[in-house]
């Protein structure tokens, strides 16, 4: 029988696939453009998607990530704005989080976490990358439907 923290691994492999297949099939303007002219971009959401995947790596591990900069709507750096560079750098950062998830031993999958915002876990993290990522992977996939893109591309 598959363990709690196989399961939560599974997620993590499958939310890393589906994300980068779904930014794969985006052409580099889809990527980097704002639909309507006020949304933000995929390279927008996708940078603090990888931000906050490098944050929570660090805090599984045990290290501090430091203070968050973000102020009101993430925007992507200039160097983040070519599709290359955004599919490394998100299946970069979901390595870091699976890697840090695999080194934490059975018995303290749910040891406390102290953030700046309270106590969490482990577990905790690792579940609220999936979350956050899909959730962002869902903005993905309907960018791709108001293109003409019906195929799903993590099959």
């Amino acid at each position: 029988m598959e363990t709690l923290k196989e399961h939560l691994t599974g997620k993590l492999e499958f939310a890393k696939k589906s994300y980068a297949g779904d930014l794969r099939a985006l052409d580099e303007k889809q990527l980097t453009s704002s639909s309507g002219g006020s949304s933000r971009t995929p390279a927008d959401f996708t940078y603090e998607v990888v931000t906050i995947n490098k944050r929570i790596s660090k805090r599984i591990r045990g290290e501090d990530p430091g203070e968050l900069k973000f102020d009101g709507w993430v925007e992507a750096p200039a160097e983040f704005q070519n599709k290359d560079t955004i599919v490394a750098q998100l299946e970069e950062s979901m390595a870091e989080i699976i890697e840090a998830f695999a080194n934490v031993p059975e018995d303290e999958m749910f040891r406390k976490i102290e953030t700046p915002n309270g106590e969490t876990s482990p577990m905790d993290l690792a579940g609220f990358a999936v979350d956050h990522m899909t959730y962002h992977d869902a903005q993905l996939n309907y960018i791709q439907t108001l293109n003409g893109d019906e195929e799903m591309h993590w099959n």
